[in-house]
């Protein structure tokens, strides 16, 4: 006799392209073909509330996973019904008993702290989402906390759901000018981030020895799109996707399962240099460690770097060690490294290719010089 395994049709509703939304999908998919099930993605404007109890019986869906991040209103739990349903970027201000995961806030903000604070500024800030954003109010708590402890100052930048765009802007601006320097800033996330070094540039103010600034989520088209390079908190999205596929199976295996919600922490915080200070005097010194951070992944070599320095190679290694305690090499290869980092993290690259673009000539030299920096191989996560 013939059993028949009846395939479970999930729906997963999203209102973003954006890398962090993409690497949520893509840790659902990875927990959905491990239990078989078919998923179909929509992904719907944000202005508009999506029309849910439509779409489950357009797809004839088994399941929702709804990405809440964005959307200008969601569904209650209740009106959909007894259908699984999880849910990302729940706002805990709506007090539902939901199948949710949502990033650790504090976790995030603890994180952006540490790698501001290393910096040594007395006083910091943080920079809201334009339109109020539950997660963007829980970072701003969190990071708040986490300045005073460390018997810091800590200014804040509001939302502003009534602005337009270029109020909301021009209002960031005129605060940014009375904010005490230097200053560590904490943005919501990439996007705000970058509005702040636009600022920074207009206004004349160096990064990071004016204004120091790191986002969340480690977008690379927004990080890594303009000079200086935005440091990021790195959030373990794909993690969080596919924690939501458990979550979803435990409420086929179980109708009757209590609600509960999960907090991804994030993985690290990608260092650039929007929080990476240059303390060297040495003019030189510095336009060598800049030469270095451009042109490292493109094949430089030491004695490139050396050529800037009047006098003999030898003089030059010596002077650039006394000014920053490492060789030239060592400083080529931890940008090189930092580099491999950053790519290491979305996993879609063989080792080879990455090593060629972190400019390595071999797999094998980048694999031993990785190892001795970071102490573990280049496919395990830090943090």
């Amino acid at each position: 006799m013939l059993y028949f395994t009846l395939v479970k049709t999930i729906l997963y509703v999203k209102s973003s392209e954006r890398t962090p939304s993409l690497q949520k999908c893509d840790g659902f998919r990875r927990g959905a073909a491990l239990r078989s099930w078919r998923v179909h993605v929509i992904t719907l404007p944000p202005e508009q509330a999506p029309d849910i109890p439509r779409l489950i019986a357009f797809w004839k869906a088994d399941g929702l996973v709804l990405d809440c991040g964005g959307f200008a209103a969601i569904p209650s739990r209740k009106a959909l019904g007894t259908l699984p349903t999880v849910f990302f970027s729940l706002p805990t201000t709506r007090g539902e008993h939901a199948f949710a995961v949502g990033e650790d806030a504090k976790e995030t903000a603890d994180a952006a702290a540490r790698e501001l604070l290393q910096l040594g500024y007395a006083h910091y800030a943080f920079v809201h989402y334009p339109t109020t954003r539950d997660w963007s109010c829980a970072r701003a708590e969190a990071f708040k906390e986490a300045i005073r402890l460390n018997g810091g100052t800590c200014a804040e930048f509001q939302s502003d759901d009534k602005a337009t765009p270029l109020a909301w802007a021009q209002r960031l601006r005129q605060w940014i000018r009375k904010l005490p320097r230097p200053c560590g800033i904490f943005a919501a996330n990439d996007e705000v981030a970058h509005h702040v070094r636009g600022i920074c540039a207009v206004e004349g103010l160096d990064i990071p020895n004016a204004i120091a600034l790191v986002g969340v989520d480690n977008d690379a088209t927004v990080c890594v799109a303009a000079q200086p390079r935005l440091s990021s908190v790195l959030a373990d999205n794909e993690q969080m996707g596919f924690r939501a596929a458990g979550l979803l199976a435990e409420q086929f295996k179980d109708s009757t399962a209590s609600p509960h919600r999960l907090f991804v922490p994030p993985l690290m915080v990608i260092r650039r240099e929007s929080t990476r200070r240059l303390v060297c005097q040495d003019t030189q010194v510095l336009d060598a460690i800049r030469l270095i951070r451009e042109k490292a992944c493109s094949g430089l070599r030491a004695r490139d770097v050396l050529a800037l320095f009047p006098g003999s190679r030898r003089a030059a290694e010596m002077r650039f060690r006394e000014a920053t305690g490492h060789s030239v090499l060592d400083e080529i290869h931890r940008v090189r490294t930092d580099r491999a980092r950053e790519l290491l993290a979305d996993g879609s690259r063989p080792l080879k290719t990455l090593a060629n673009l972190c400019g390595y000539a071999s797999e094998s030299a980048f694999r031993k010089v990785y190892f001795a920096r970071f102490g573990v191989p280049p496919r395990r996560r830090l943090g």
